[in-house]
């Protein structure tokens, strides 16, 4: 019995010291010009090249117009408009990410993306990390770091209210 009672104490000691794990929930990553955001897969449609956008008169900067995505008219934002006030560059080998909330879609442009990438639910050392030159908007839940890069956890709803406005 001696023997059960300590190999019970030294398994419970071990369960006690090991680390623990954030959960983890699958993303999709995008790169802008300065910085990478990530958005919940759940509210990610597709990723596709860079649409062909036609401007809208009296839209924000950061709203760059509409496109036309199978059938689909959506909005096209700059995340980079909206943090720092410079464009996202449009590149030949650009791409957006169609994302999706409630029953509002809009396509964000990016540089570049990452597949699902597995991101903390918590902010990085518990801190409410800022954008470039300020506070954090309050369409970025989070910031996490993965592998080698930090990624602005986006909140879509906030995002998309923020961008569209009473729009959305």
């Amino acid at each position: 019995m001696t023997d059960l009672a300590e190999l019970l104490a030294g398994a419970a000691d071990a369960r006690a010291a090991a680390p623990r794990v954030a959960p983890t929930r699958p993303h999709v990553g995008l790169r802008t010009a300065s910085r990478w955001f990530a958005l919940a897969a759940t509210e990610v449609i597709e990723v596709v090249a860079a649409p062909a956008v036609t401007r809208v008169p009296a839209a924000p900067p950061h709203v760059l117009g509409l496109a036309m995505l199978r059938g689909r008219l959506l909005p096209v934002i700059d995340l980079e408009l909206l943090v720092t006030g410079r464009a996202t560059p449009r590149l030949e080998h650009g791409r957006a990410i169609v994302a999706r909330h409630g029953d509002v879609e809009v396509a964000i442009v990016a540089v570049a993306t990452r597949g699902l990438i597995e991101l903390a639910d918590g902010d990085v050392d518990g801190d409410a990390a800022a954008a470039p030159g300020g506070e954090r908007p309050a369409w970025i839940a989070r910031e996490v770091a993965a592998g080698d890069a930090l990624f602005a956890v986006i909140d879509a709803a906030a995002l998309i209210a923020r961008a569209l406005g009473s729009h959305a």
